[in-house]
């Protein structure tokens, strides 16, 4: 699937109050994003994964399939999670 649109976001993802997302990211299916997360610009997130309240996602980060990001984490700029 393309998304020529600055924010594609899958229609059966979750994303709670409070939540900052920037330009060009994709959210896949059955995402959750809790509160008071910061989703930065060029993110990709994979199909099920779960962030949660309070993470700060880096620009150009990429989050795999699946994959978990507890409560208060950082994930850094350029980052790939490949494992929860």
């Amino acid at each position: 699937q393309t998304c020529a649109l600055p924010i594609c976001i899958s229609s059966d993802a979750v994303v709670e109050d409070n939540v900052l997302l920037q330009s060009y990211i994709r959210l896949g299916h059955d995402i959750h994003v809790g509160a008071h997360s910061v989703i930065s610009a060029n993110v990709s997130v994979g199909g099920g994964s779960q962030i949660g309240r309070g993470v700060y996602v880096g620009m150009g980060a990429a989050i795999l399939d699946g994959l978990t990001l507890e409560d208060k984490c950082i994930l850094g700029m350029g980052a790939v999670l490949y494992k929860s």
